[in-house]
């Protein structure tokens, strides 16, 4: 169970890194800046979460 979170976790990351490198051109991040660092805030928050989870249920 906690290599797949583990996995899952990485996935996410590694697809979220190559849409960023793809999309960071200066006149596509205009209207989408915003939304991408409130979607990256999501993220890392979504990270901490998953991380605490796996720490959580690896301790029991």
């Amino acid at each position: 169970m906690d290599k797949s979170i583990y996995l899952f976790k990485e996935g996410i990351e590694e697809v979220i890194l190559i849409e960023f490198k793809r999309l960071k051109k200066p006149e596509k991040i205009g209207h989408f800046g915003v939304f991408y660092s409130g979607f990256f805030m999501f993220l890392s928050f979504l990270r901490e979460n998953l991380m605490g989870y796996s720490l959580a249920s690896s301790s029991m």
